[in-house]
């Protein structure tokens, strides 16, 4: 009698993952997604290089817009944080990205008072990431001599 009250564990678990696990799945991956690219974001903006670097080899987004379509990039600039703008530069950030006011994250920069950081990102602009590190090197070089 007992028997009859045990299910069946058969019957219980399902042969293939059904369409709902699948889209279960994928909704869970576009959330953590979303969260990787917040999280960027918010450590370019309080200046956590080691916490951007992690979230870069984690999958974050570094072109990825918050609700006011401000990219890592930009909230970087906007503090002055040059150490992050050229990280997430290297890491593929586009530096000609507008956000909703139209606005690059060069004039950003310039708005902010970071006329230095402002220049950097026009190199980086101009001359594209590597040889705008390059430049910058070489200059800085001559600077010093």
């Amino acid at each position: 009698m007992q028997e009859k009250n045990i299910p069946n564990v058969k019957n219980a678990i399902p042969a293939k993952p059904s369409l709902i696990n699948k889209k279960e799945m994928a909704e869970e991956k576009a959330l953590d997604q979303r969260w990787l690219n917040a999280k960027i974001r918010e450590y370019a903006d309080n200046n956590f290089k080691n916490g951007v670097e992690r979230l870069i080899k984690d999958g974050a987004d570094v072109n990825s817009k918050d609700g006011n379509s401000w990219t890592a990039l930009m909230l970087a600039a906007h503090g002055g944080h040059i150490g992050i703008c050229h990280l997430l530069i290297e890491n593929g950030a586009k530096v000609d990205e507008k956000n909703m006011r139209d606005e690059t994250a060069i004039m950003i920069a310039e708005k902010a008072g970071h006329w230095g950081m402002a220049r950097f990102l026009m190199v980086m602009s101009i001359m594209g990431s590597e040889n705008g590190i390059v430049f910058l090197q070489n200059f800085k070089e001559c600077i010093n001599q």
